[in-house]
């Protein structure tokens, strides 16, 4: 059976591309969001999801830190954020009344991030560390060998 026919498609006003399936909870919006990066994807530089992943907190170009988290808190969402050897993962739980205005924040955070430049030199150099340390790991190595065996350049998991 497949879930293809029950998939909703709607484009964002920043031109992000939503997929929805319908669930059995009607008030609330639970949303999974995979951004390209990660630990392996890496090869030779760093990702812009690896940088955000490291940046997320830090705000928006119109909100500082503070004021997105008690943004988020006061509409009464979840929001998490964790990396994966492929992706970057994002993780929305809100009312569905508020999940648009969260969706907005959180893609205002991906867009417009702002941070210091402390910010920054810091995540950069937290980057830099985990790149050695990747190429010094051999599970990391088998993970990038593995995916190159089970996959074509370009698909997202090579």
């Amino acid at each position: 059976m497949s879930i293809a026919k029950h998939i909703a498609y709607e484009r964002t006003k920043q031109g992000t591309d939503i997929y929805l399936l319908p669930t059995q909870l009607r008030d609330i919006v639970i949303a999974h969001i995979a951004l390209p990066g990660g630990t392996h994807r890496t090869n030779d530089k760093e990702t812009l999801a690896m940088l955000l992943s490291g940046m997320l907190p830090s705000g928006t170009r119109g909100m500082s830190r503070n004021a997105v988290r008690e943004r988020i808190e006061d509409l009464g969402a979840q929001v998490s954020i964790h990396e994966g050897s492929e992706h970057l993962f994002l993780k929305i739980v809100a009312r569905k009344k508020v999940f648009g205005e969260v969706l907005d924040l959180v893609l205002q955070v991906v867009l417009a991030p702002r941070f210091t430049t402390r910010e920054y030199t810091e995540t950069l150099t937290r980057l830099d560390t985990a790149f050695l340390n990747d190429q010094e790991d051999t599970h990391a190595q088998v993970a990038v060998e593995r995916a190159h065996a089970l996959y074509r350049r370009g698909h997202p998991h090579w």
